[in-house]
């Protein structure tokens, strides 16, 4: 199988809908009350950090000059 390289914006999205997730169940198991509109909040900007974290990236990658 043929590696590729770390797609950083579906890994943190992905780790943010975890940790959203994480978040509920301690709500449901606990004696923890979360707050709907933080949680939005807090989505919408793990999402933006991890697109600007992204377009760096991508950036950088362009601008390095290639090995041929």
């Amino acid at each position: 199988m043929k590696r590729h390289d770390l797609d950083l914006t579906s890994l943190v999205s992905g780790a943010v809908f975890i940790a959203v997730g994480l978040i509920y169940l301690l709500d449901l198991g606990a004696d923890y009350s979360v707050n709907p509109r933080w949680v939005a909040a807090l989505v919408l900007i793990g999402l933006g950090i991890a697109g600007l974290l992204s377009t760096v990236r991508a950036t950088r990658r362009e601008s390095e000059p290639s090995a041929d």
